[in-house]
This record gives C-alpha cells, sequence and structure tokens, in this order.
C-alpha cells in the first residue's frame, strides 16, 4: 500500500509540472531531477549513517549541481529555466521520501 501511494503521488506531481512548464525539456529536466534526487537519497541513506533528512540534502546538492555543470559546461547556451526544472524536481522529491521513509 506503501508503494502504491508514492506511486500515485509521483505520477501526480509529474503530471501536475507537465502543464506547469510547456517545453518538453523542462519537463525531462523536472523529471530526470526528481527521479535522480529519490533514488541518490536512497542510496546515501541505506550505505551511510545519516538521517533521511541530511541524505535528502546531499542528494539535492549533487543533483543541482550536475545540472548547473550540464548547463554552463556542455549546452552551448545555459538556460535558467532548465536550472528551475532541476530544482523543482530535486525539491518535489522530498514529499515522496516523507511517505516512503
Amino acid at each position: 500500500m506503501k508503494h502504491l501511494l508514492t506511486l500515485i503521488v509521483f505520477l501526480f506531481c509529474i503530471n501536475a509540472k507537465a502543464y506547469i512548464y510547456e517545453e518538453q525539456d523542462k519537463n525531462l529536466h523536472f523529471g530526470l531531477s526528481l527521479v535522480s534526487t529519490y533514488a541518490l537519497t536512497s542510496v546515501i541513506y541505506h550505505n551511510s549513517n545519516r538521517s533521511a533528512f541530511e541524505s535528502y540534502l546531499a542528494a539535492v546538492t549533487v543533483v543541482y549541481v550536475a545540472g548547473v555543470i550540464k548547463e554552463t559546461m556542455i549546452d552551448d547556451q545555459a538556460d535558467e529555466k532548465d536550472i528551475q526544472a532541476n530544482l523543482t524536481g530535486s525539491l518535489v522529491a522530498l514529499p515522496l521520501l516523507m511517505i516512503t521513509f
């Protein structure tokens, strides 16, 4: 039941953001950041002595820095809205983590 509730919240968040970001690229940034933050938090939490919130903060930092590096060093022109979508995805991962941890 816990996993079903998590899946429902996850799908709702993805669909809600699809209406906010009209560009498909932003939806991909949002979704990838959400999933990456969730997965990385889980890995850090289960493989260290950190609390769930400390694990979440570490994951958000890693995902955010990776997004900024991708936008500033790899892309020809940095898009601030991509970075905003990355951060939003990471922040939306928190309620999902609160349900499952």
